[in-house]
């Protein structure tokens, strides 16, 4: 009989044992690395950090250009508190101030328009005074007026409004102020009798004089004053020498010996600049753009583009012109106010050299709109309007 063939029974353990023994062995290995790995990294970073702790090593300087990533950092995204200073104002009139209703409707319109500033005038031509002041000399010499506001409280309201406060007071041209005890003013020739512009009946009044240091110090109290009230701009004009042909007549005094009349209203403007700049106020200078261009130069001691004001604020006094003005060997196009307008800053502007900011200030309804195309051509962001 043959014998049948032998079976072999494969059992699936003794394939899954193989297999699970080169799995351990596979796990083992990787273990070992890992560890060794860690071991190395560990010894790598150990001694440097020993040394950090220790005080041997100093941790790497920010100012380092090697750690610096770039990064787009515009100030006025990063910090929120970071405020456009440009100026774009209206003026405000006093009545509209007085009025707690008007004024809120005028800052509303204002600001709809685009406006971020408005401009109060406060002290006068005739030197009369419209906010209720606390300086000395502006009750000895009567300048408050009778119907003057209480300013802290308009100021609030422009604040909260979000828009800039600005202070526009006349400077020099102030009938109240000058007398002769009070050595303020000018006096006729070499005698005691103050000096006037005019004969009373054609409407002579005297003036402040710069060269004096007691009329100086009146203005820039006045100044100093609307500036704790909360007033972080403030406006000079008529910063100049009485609007007469001639000052023959007149005795500057003393005091001019030796110094040019635009030296005395440089030194004047310095003050004021010095005075404005330890509260972190700004102080502008305006006087007639025309002037810039010779007509009524004498005023300023020479042309006002040589005084040395930062800022400048230029009276777009076209009606001055009269119609003609030659730049150069270019008449400027009057029947063109945009064109005019062009034509005269951009001149202005190489004249004005040194300042650090212009503020045009557009006198004439009719030409606000000309004016704001041109000055956007030529760069110029900051204005006031009527």
């Amino acid at each position: 009989m043959r014998n049948k063939p032998r079976k072999i029974k494969r059992y699936s353990k003794i394939y899954r044992r193989r297999s699970n023994v080169r799995s351990k062995i596979l796990k083992t290995a990787g273990f070992v690395v890992i560890v060794a790995a860690v071991v190395f990294v560990g010894y790598s970073v150990a001694g440097p950090f020993m040394d950090f702790i220790n005080g041997r090593i100093e941790p790497s300087s920010s100012n380092d250009s090697s750690s610096i990533v770039s990064v787009d950092t515009d100030s006025s995204s990063a910090d929120p508190s970071v405020k456009n200073n440009t100026l774009q104002a209206v003026a405000l009139s006093l009545e509209t101030a007085k009025d707690p209703t008007a004024l809120s409707a005028f800052l509303t319109s204002a600001k709809s328009d685009g406006a971020n500033a408005v401009v109060l005038e406060l002290k006068d031509t005739a030197g009369t005074l419209w906010y209720r002041s606390s300086v000395a000399q502006a009750e000895e010499y009567g300048a408050v007026s009778e119907n003057a506001v209480e300013i802290t409280q308009i100021v609030e309201t422009i604040k909260s409004a979000g828009l800039t406060p600005i202070a526009k007071l006349s400077a020099f041209m102030d009938k109240t102020a000058p007398s002769s005890p009070r050595n303020n003013g000018y006096f006729y020739g070499d005698s005691t009798s103050a000096w006037w512009d005019n004969a009373v009946d054609k409407g002579g009044k005297p003036w402040l004089n710069p060269y004096k240091k007691v009329a100086c110090d009146y203005l820039i109290a006045l100044q100093n004053e609307l500036i704790s009230k909360g007033f972080d701009v403030i406006l000079w004009h008529k910063v100049e020498f009485p609007e007469v042909r001639s000052m023959a007549s007149a005795n500057m005094g003393s005091e001019a010996e030796g110094i040019t009349q635009q030296q005395a209203l440089n030194n004047f403007i310095a003050r004021c600049e010095t005075e404005a700049e330890k509260s972190g106020a700004t102080v502008f200078v305006s006087y007639p753009v025309s002037a810039a261009f010779g007509l009524n130069e004498s005023w300023f001691g020479g042309n006002p583009s040589g005084l040395k004001a930062k800022n400048v604020a230029p009276e777009l006094d076209f009606a001055t012109f009269n119609g003609t003005l030659t730049i150069g060997d270019t008449a400027v196009d009057f029947s063109n106010s945009q064109t005019a307008v062009r034509q005269i800053m951009s001149a202005y502007l190489a004249k004005a050299t040194g300042v650090d900011r212009v503020l045009p200030v557009i006198v004439d309804d009719s030409l606000v709109q000309p004016a704001k195309n041109a000055l956007n051509a030529l760069n110029l962001q900051e204005f006031v309007t009527p």
